[in-house]
Order: C-alpha cells, then sequence, then structure tokens
C-alpha cells in the first residue's frame, strides 16, 4: 500500500506532539507503551497484507493517531 507510509508518519508526528504536550509521567508511558506496541507488533507477528490481523493493525494505528489529536485538544 503506498499509503502506509504517510499513515505511519502521520501516527507518529501527532504522537510526538501528544508525548510532548503531556505533562505528567503516567501519560507519557502510556502513550510510548501503546506507541512501542503498534511498532512491534508488525515485527513479532507475520502479517500477510490480506489478513484480517494487518487491516486491525492498520485500524489501530488510525484510532490511536486520533486518540492522540483528542489528547492534544483535551490537554490544551
Amino acid at each position: 500500500m503506498p499509503y502506509t507510509g504517510l499513515l505511519n508518519a502521520a501516527v507518529i508526528v501527532v504522537f510526538i506532539l501528544a508525548f510532548i504536550k503531556a505533562e505528567t509521567i503516567k501519560p507519557r508511558v502510556i502513550l510510548a507503551s501503546i506507541m512501542a506496541l503498534i511498532i512491534i507488533l508488525p515485527q513479532v507477528v507475520t502479517m500477510p497484507a490480506a489478513s484480517m490481523l494487518w487491516f486491525l493493525h492498520h485500524i489501530v494505528k488510525v484510532l490511536f493517531g486520533l486518540a492522540c489529536v483528542i489528547y492534544i485538544k483535551w490537554a490544551g
């Protein structure tokens, strides 16, 4: 998919902004843990492009990005 790189870049940028916006350690740890799971999952589990797990992984990535945007709006 050509849009996978754009999706990854957008999620990473929004994650970094949310991480900077978080003022205490607890939200930063939660954000970093979720981002680490999103990054590590494809390395641990092989996901063919047509599998349901691959599709769910991209949906979770989008939802995490949206959650970071909501957090930025809510925190500031």
